[in-house]
């Protein structure tokens, strides 16, 4: 019997006697499913709260402005503070479909109309980011924004 062989065996035995518990397999998978995900992060290119040279309009403080991009998508978003909690605006290009915002409540989805533009209000004031489910395999995703 060969070292590979004896591996295997080993493997067949100890899998029958004493099989991993279920959570772990599932955390195994879950740990997996994060592979590339750096490839489908999608690069901040300028943020109104860390930029000195970008001034929001009749300085709302209640404003925020971001823009990222991966490959040939941008996603420009306008982040504004509202009595009902936060409210995105964005604008899409080189992609089509749907946008989902992930907010502490849950996903939230907006279509992207012929423009490119959507709109998602009443979320919470937590943390957010911005997917793009359909683009490219996998989506696009931003990474998660503080307001």
């Amino acid at each position: 019997m060969t070292d590979d062989e004896l591996l295997a065996e080993l493997t067949r035995v100890a899998a029958a006697a004493d099989p991993p518990p279920e959570f772990v397999v599932a955390s195994a998978r879950h740990a997996l499913s994060t592979r590339g995900l750096d490839d489908r992060l999608a690069a901040l290119l300028a943020d109104s709260a860390l930029d000195a040279d970008v001034q929001v309009v009749r300085g709302d403080d209640q404003l925020r402005l971001l823009s990222f991009a991966h490959a040939d998508t941008t996603i420009d978003l306008q982040i504004q503070r509202t009595a009902d909690g936060l409210a995105v605006r964005g604008l899409v290009t080189g992609a089509a479909g749907e946008v989902v915002v992930d907010a502490s409540d849950g996903p939230h989805a907006a279509p992207l109309d012929e423009a490119g533009w959507f709109t998602v209000a009443d979320l919470p004031g937590g943390p957010l980011r911005v997917r793009l489910p359909g683009r490219p395999a996998g989506g696009i995703s931003t990474g998660w924004i503080a307001p």
